[in-house]
């Protein structure tokens, strides 16, 4: 394939994604408003569509000249060698997106395995369901604190703190 046609391809791509997030977001709207619920992860899947987006995008700007570029060095050195360091420039930048479109599916693979949900533009917000025991042992009435320390592989999050009490025994 040639240069010019994987270009375009990726264009093809960028407008597909954003086609698909325009229905996305549409349906959860639809969804939300006449059925009382939608797609939880549609947020999500559409911030990391934009992402997609724009990195689909970059390769279509860089040819046509018109994304930010520094070639201060490039335009010292013999054109071959600038052409050849402007491709491993390249290769290297697709590359790291990969990677972090990698690490953005993973990311939303783990919201969506561990139920993180979207409620009221606070991401994240999750019903935990208490029934005032710990262990086998019920709690008195009385002022308690929640702490809650979310972990991912062996990644943990800042500890969230919460006050609660129980009024019946």
């Amino acid at each position: 394939m040639s240069r010019s046609r994987s270009v375009r391809a990726v264009i093809v791509l960028a407008a597909l994604t954003l086609l698909a997030m325009v229905v996305l977001v549409t349906a959860d709207i639809v969804l939300r408003n006449v059925a009382g619920g939608g797609f939880v992860w549609a947020n999500e899947v559409s911030e990391y569509s934009l992402y997609l987006i724009t990195l689909f995008t970059a390769p279509w700007l860089l040819r046509r000249g018109q994304h930010i570029r520094l070639d201060l060095v490039l335009v010292m050195l013999p054109e071959r060698i600038a052409w050849i360091l402007d491709a491993a420039s390249d290769i290297v930048g697709f590359a790291v997106s990969l990677l972090l479109v990698r690490y953005g599916f993973v990311m939303a693979y783990d919201s969506w395995r561990i139920g993180s949900i979207t409620i009221n533009g606070r991401t994240g917000a999750n019903k935990i369901r208490f029934t005032g025991r710990v262990g086998k042992h019920t709690l008195k009435p009385g002022s308690y604190v929640a702490k809650l320390v979310a972990k991912i592989g062996s990644r943990a999050s800042h500890p969230l703190t919460h006050d609660f009490a129980i009024v019946r025994g």
